[in-house]
């Protein structure tokens, strides 16, 4: 993945799902303004809330953050999400999440990210763990 502008937009909540309505509602309204269509924005806020829901539900505690940030250029929208304090680290990858896999498929999560994203890179930092997201804009009348 290329290197990110800086965000435009961060948000920091505590690891409790209770939070996670407000990164859905702030993502989607920043892929309306990026450009994205109604459909494209859903996909991108269902996308940032499954890593963030991931987050919140496995690595839960007082001490642990989610950290949202996004940005844009005329070519696309990215979204960074950092999983800040002490932890035992949180894996993404081609099989999924390496937690305990909630009810639905373990690989579920995998799926809706890299469906609807069009680049999707994990990292361990000195921060925690970070997931990077990019979806490209597309032309008008092009493929979504």
């Amino acid at each position: 993945m290329r290197e990110e502008p800086v965000a435009e937009v961060t948000l920091e909540i505590p690891t409790e799902t209770y939070y996670l309505a407000s990164i859905r509602s702030m993502t989607h309204a920043f892929a309306r303004r990026a450009g994205f269509s109604e459909q494209v924005a859903d996909q991108i806020q269902l996308a940032v809330d499954e890593v963030c829901a991931t987050g919140a539900t496995r690595e839960a505690s007082p001490e642990r953050r989610i950290r949202l940030e996004l940005g844009r250029d005329a070519r696309r929208l990215w979204a960074r999400v950092t999983y800040r304090g002490p932890s035992q680290p949180l894996h993404f990858d081609e099989s999924g999440f390496d937690h305990a896999p909630l009810p639905e498929s373990p690989d579920m999560g995998h799926v809706i990210v890299t469906s609807y994203m069009d680049e999707v890179d994990f990292a361990e930092t000195n921060e925690g763990t970070e997931i990077r997201m990019i979806r490209f804009l597309r032309p008008r009348g092009g493929p979504a």
